[in-house]
C-alpha cells in the first residue's frame, strides 16, 4: 500500500481525506476522541457501503467517543495497535462488495510514543505488522508520524544518488 507520514493533525486528517474514496473502509487506530474517525465516516458515507472503525487502547475514551460521535457507519473498539488479531475483529463488519469479509482499504494510525526521536524503527514494523494482516484490502496508510516523515524526506534513491554524483 501507498503510505503516507503526516506532521501533525492537520496534516493527517488532510492527506486521509484526500485518499479516502466514498465507500471505502476506514481503520483509524489510536482514535482518541473521535474527531479525525467521525470525518472519515462522513467521507466514506456518501456511496453507502463505507464503515470506518476507530481503535483505541483506553476504554474511557472510546466510551467518550461513542458519545461525541453516532453516524450510523461508524464504531468505536477498545484495541491495542500491537494486536493484528484484536484489529482485525474490530475490522469484523467491514465486508467486501461479494458479501465476503474484507479489511480496510485506508489505515490512519496516530499512536503516542512512535513519532519520537527514535520512533522509526518500532513504526516501520507496526507498518509492517499491519500491512501483512490486512494486505489482501489495503490501498494506503496515512501515518501521523514526525520522525517517519524526516526519515522519509532523507531518503533518496540508488538511481538519484547515481545522477547527482556523475553530474559532479
Amino acid at each position: 500500500p501507498l503510505v503516507v507520514a503526516a506532521v501533525g493533525v492537520a496534516a493527517y486528517r488532510a492527506a486521509a481525506l484526500e485518499l479516502l474514496r466514498p465507500g471505502w473502509h476506514v481503520l483509524e487506530v489510536g482514535c482518541h476522541t473521535g474527531t479525525s474517525t467521525a470525518l472519515f465516516a462522513e467521507a466514506a458515507a456518501p456511496s453507502g457501503g463505507g464503515r470506518v472503525v476507530g481503535v483505541d487502547v483506553s476504554a474511557s475514551i472510546v466510551k467518550r467517543a461513542e458519545k461525541l460521535h453516532t453516524h450510523s457507519n461508524l464504531n468505536f473498539e477498545v484495541g491495542d495497535a500491537w494486536s493484528v488479531l484484536g484489529l482485525q475483529k474490530a475490522c469484523r463488519e467491514m465486508r467486501a462488495s461479494d458479501g465476503d469479509a474484507a479489511g480496510p482499504q485506508l489505515l490512519c494510525v496516530d499512536v503516542g510514543g512512535l513519532s519520537g526521536a527514535h520512533g522509526e524503527l518500532d513504526l516501520l514494523a507496526l507498518l509492517q505488522q499491519l500491512s501483512s494482516a490486512f494486505g489482501d484490502s489495503l490501498e494506503a496508510i496515512v501515518v501521523k508520524s514526525h520522525c517517519l516523515r524526516s526519515t522519509a524526506m532523507q531518503l533518496r534513491s540508488a538511481a538519484a544518488v547515481a545522477r547527482s554524483v556523475n553530474n559532479k
